[in-house]
């Protein structure tokens, strides 16, 4: 009898964990199929700067860069801020990441990087907004041999550069972080006014 009960717990057990499994595939399959988007930037500092007073109407406001030239001399100059990813999922049943990495990329240039270390949900045909912290050093980006961001900081609204977020999904199975094989990008050109909306 106790053997009985033993292979049957032990059943009952490996079908739960299948049960898991299948489950947890499923929404690996659904977040495969989701749409990613940059929604917004929020809260975007240079040095500890907010990114809207050092920038006022496509113009450079030299009253508020004591801060950056003083991080300019240490050759590190911080970027912090938060971009808002937008995830929808257009299947009929939860996509679902356990945790993910992500890369933020400026025309192919790393602009931070970052760690998102809780469950994010999208039940079916619905959208989810995920804040990503974003913090990086710029200061290469602003005095190496490319001055695409600076450019694009100080044109006008209308310029465009190209941003990409490449996100890493983990997933637990039976208890184990599994990351996805590889990245999923998101490319998308985006207009300078994306950053004072």
């Amino acid at each position: 009898m106790k053997k009985i009960l033993s292979i049957l717990v032990f059943a009952v057990s490996l079908l739960v964990v299948s049960c898991g499994i299948k489950d947890q595939k499923n929404e690996i399959e659904n977040l495969s199929k989701c749409k990613f988007q940059i929604k917004s930037f929020k809260e975007v500092s240079i040095a500890g700067t907010p990114l809207q007073k050092i920038i006022d109407k496509g113009s450079l406001d030299i009253t508020r860069l004591p801060n950056i030239a003083i991080a300019a001399l240490q050759q590190n100059i911080p970027l912090t801020g938060i971009v808002n990813l937008e995830i929808s999922n257009p299947t009929k049943s939860k996509a679902s990441i356990n945790e993910f990495d992500y890369i933020i990329l400026f025309e192919n240039q790393e602009l931070a990087s970052g760690v998102v270390d809780q469950v994010i949900n999208v039940p079916a045909d619905e959208t989810t907004v995920v804040p990503l912290k974003i913090k990086g050093d710029i200061y290469n980006m602003i005095f190496g041999n490319d001055n695409a961001l600076l450019n694009f900081l100080l044109g006008d609204n209308s310029s465009k550069a190209n941003f990409t977020i490449k996100v890493k999904p983990t997933f637990v199975i039976a208890g184990q972080k599994i990351k996805y094989p590889g990245y999923i990008s998101i490319d998308k050109q985006l207009s300078r006014e994306i950053l004072f909306k």
